[in-house]
């Protein structure tokens, strides 16, 4: 008889640990706002029905169907929006990237994504454009790396677990959809964080930054921008008439048409580009301003933006000037 009971004790207790854990409950998007994280404060969490909805700072309204908006911050300035279907849910979280220098959550992707049933987040990368030159990351290295990659692992992580409280379970699989600043996002997920996603699409992506930036724009600016009576400047004005006299003789059929209407396109035939001269120009710019746009301000003739549009690198001589200090010191 005890034998039996025994038996039987044992086996009442065996039965739940082979037993399927049971999905924990669904929680309302209003609840959300009470999600405890690490480093994270939930600062919006509210229902939107089926319509039209217009982000923050836009006047363009986007086609939804009914979700759950929920929106937060990561310590220590990480925004993030996470958007999650009331009804159909694909099972799918989709993160998405952002564009040039970010500082703005992505709402065009979030919505392409949601439309597909898919719970989605975006993220600021840590710092919101007021001013788009990154000033606003001089001093602060931290914020470097939350634009880096770790604003967008947080984003990931935090997302997950939003989705996961809201539905009762967790995604069962994982998307990173980026281009160009989104491309280098794809990337480093890739690379520092495999595990965050099932599958990654990386477009365009800018993740040369050094080069990216400091030759193919800061120098650029440095150049023109070299003294205050802006001698190597070009107004805004008499671009379109430069590019017309370019593009011409870079390619007479570059003209594109849509239906009956010509329209100015770009130039198709770049080796042709070889033979555009300056002095075949209109008046819009004169021979003489592009001979000043061609010579430095020091007057020694050497070559600006308009003849060269990388940075100079340091030749041979240079080199050895270098190495000469060096044996000095």
């Amino acid at each position: 008889m005890r034998r039996t009971l025994l038996l039987a004790t044992f086996t009442l207790l065996l039965v739940p640990l082979l037993l399927p854990a049971a999905p924990a409950a669904a929680a309302t998007c209003e609840s959300l706002a009470t999600l405890v994280m690490p480093d994270t404060t939930i600062t919006l969490a509210e229902s939107h029905a089926a319509g039209p909805f217009t982000p923050p700072g836009s006047s363009t309204s986007l086609q939804l169907p009914a979700f759950c908006r929920v929106a937060g911050f990561v310590k220590p300035a990480v925004r993030f929006e996470v958007w999650m279907p009331t009804a159909n849910w694909s099972g799918k979280f989709q993160g998405v990237g952002n564009g040039g220098l970010a500082g703005t959550i992505s709402y065009g992707a979030m919505a392409t994504a949601l439309n597909r049933n898919n719970a989605t987040a975006s993220t600021d990368t840590g710092h919101q454009v007021t001013n788009p030159d990154g000033i606003g990351a001089l001093g602060h290295p931290e914020l470097i790396v939350d634009f880096a990659y770790r604003a967008t692992h947080e984003m990931t992580l935090k997302g997950k677990a939003i989705t996961q409280a809201f539905y009762g379970t967790s995604p069962r699989l994982s998307y990173f959809v980026g281009c160009s600043k989104g491309g280098q996002q794809a990337l480093m997920e890739a690379q520092r964080f495999p595990d965050d996603y099932n599958g990654i699409i990386g477009g365009d992506p800018a993740n040369l930054w050094t080069h990216h930036y400091l030759c193919g724009h800061l120098w650029p600016s440095l150049a023109i921008l070299r003294d205050t009576t802006l001698a190597h400047y070009i107004p805004t004005s008499k671009v379109p008439r430069i590019a017309d006299a370019v593009n011409a003789q870079c390619d007479a059929s570059m003209v594109w048409r849509t239906g009956s209407s010509p329209t100015r396109g770009a130039a198709t035939s770049i080796r042709r580009c070889s033979n555009a001269r300056p002095a075949t120009l209109p008046p819009a710019l004169p021979r003489r301003k592009w001979k000043r746009c061609r010579r430095s301000t020091t007057g020694r003739g050497k070559r600006s933006t308009q003849a060269s549009s990388r940075a100079p690198r340091p030749g041979p001589a240079a080199g050895r000037r270098g190495s000469r200090e060096r044996r000095r010191a």
